[in-house]
């Protein structure tokens, strides 16, 4: 799970109840990358993160794996053990949510994830060949806000994928493509590549 750089391609489901009530399903991408502290792709540094986690109390010290994609970033602390300690993530709004986390039958689950009057609920499988991500938003006194299921496959990662996957056209990963492809830096160019340079 932890170490290199993985992508993931797949569709993402979205149901919400306000303003009016809808749904939609879009091809997305998804980033997988361990934290160092360069702070590289915009992501925040893992001494920051694993700051966090010390003033909530929370075990830190080992791997920080970031799954990131348009609007969201989610962030998998692990203990010195190698552990799963916390989820950290970050909302289409920009709030920081940072919860204790447990893994049962080799699914993540967010203990809690309590921000002002909203509650945040997430499940993931532990990232490997396919990435299974759900999230479930609902307001105090309102009920059901909005879900998302999120269902991709690992694909290779070369320039060429990264550039495909950090395009808008694609529904991927937004953001700044440099910054995507900081992430890409020592991949080796694939043969689709080395076909388009000639």
């Amino acid at each position: 799970m932890h170490g290199a750089t993985s992508l993931y391609e797949g569709e993402i489901t979205e149901a919400w109840a306000r303003p009016r009530s809808g749904w939609r399903r879009r091809r997305a991408a998804m980033l997988l990358v361990e934290l160092d502290d360069s702070g590289r792709s915009g992501l925040t540094a893992k001494s920051e993160v694993e700051g966090e986690l010390a003033r909530a109390g929370l075990a830190y010290g080992g791997p920080v794996v970031a799954l990131w994609s348009r609007g969201f970033c989610l962030y998998l602390c692990h203990a010195a053990d190698g552990a799963l300690s916390a989820v950290r993530f970050v909302d289409g709004h920009g709030e920081v949510h940072l919860a204790p986390a447990s893994v049962q039958g080799g699914t993540v689950r967010l203990q809690s994830g309590r921000s002002c009057d909203t509650t945040h609920s997430l499940n993931i499988r532990e990232p490997g060949e396919t990435l299974q991500l759900v999230i479930d938003v609902a307001e105090a006194g309102r009920g059901f806000a909005y879900a998302a299921t999120f269902l991709a496959r690992r694909r290779p990662v070369s320039r060429w994928s990264m550039w495909r996957a950090a395009a808008s056209r694609f529904g991927g990963l937004g953001g700044r493509v440099a910054d995507v492809m900081a992430c890409c830096e020592g991949v080796q160019p694939q043969p689709e590549e080395r076909r388009l340079a000639a």
